[in-house]
């Protein structure tokens, strides 16, 4: 890979044939995951792995034995880390509780749903900024799930677009 590129993926989730992606939250398909990305990457490395977590809306929810606790999974993480598999810890669609919990793994990096319009993660983002974690919004202009609102067909957001000269994309993506 050329110099500087990082590779970061995201396990506890797995395409499934008859639907988009289902949970895999067990620390075996952690390790499963990180494992596939490896070989599918063509490296012993991975700059830094976000554990999607599967607790609350929108997205895929764990049910029965796909409901892992948070201590497990990171374990097997911090194993994987040693191992020198991969780099960094990062987290995905967390709460600040969850995060404070991990806090001692040493976390990377959180990805939550952030953008002009949904700003219910502010919490989380305050914390991972006292803590020097990254933040990396994801959905920064809204989503496919139909309650979510998206940023470009906002009145707010295309007249601002619209005094600017710019596009309402280009608007949601600066704020």
């Amino acid at each position: 890979y050329p110099a500087g590129l990082r590779i970061v993926t995201k396990v506890g989730a797995v395409a499934h044939p008859t639907q988009r992606l289902v949970t895999a939250q067990k620390p075996a398909e952690l390790r499963a995951s990180v494992e596939d990305n490896l070989r599918t990457l063509a490296t012993d490395h991975l700059a830094v792995v976000n554990l999607r977590r599967a607790d609350v809306p929108p997205g895929i929810i764990a049910t029965g034995d796909q409901m892992v606790d948070l201590d497990s999974q990171l374990a097997e993480l911090i194993t994987l880390r040693d191992e020198g598999k991969i780099g960094g810890i990062g987290l995905s669609h967390v709460s600040l509780t969850q995060l404070r919990q991990a806090l001692p793994a040493g976390i990377a990096c959180v990805q939550n749903l952030y953008n002009v319009l949904t700003r219910t993660h502010e919490d989380v983002l305050t914390e991972c900024a006292e803590h020097g974690i990254a933040w990396v919004p994801y959905f920064p202009l809204g989503s496919a799930f139909d309650h979510l609102p998206t940023v470009t067909d906002n009145p707010t957001v295309r007249a601002h677009a619209h005094r600017l000269g710019i596009t309402p994309a280009q608007a949601g993506l600066a704020w």
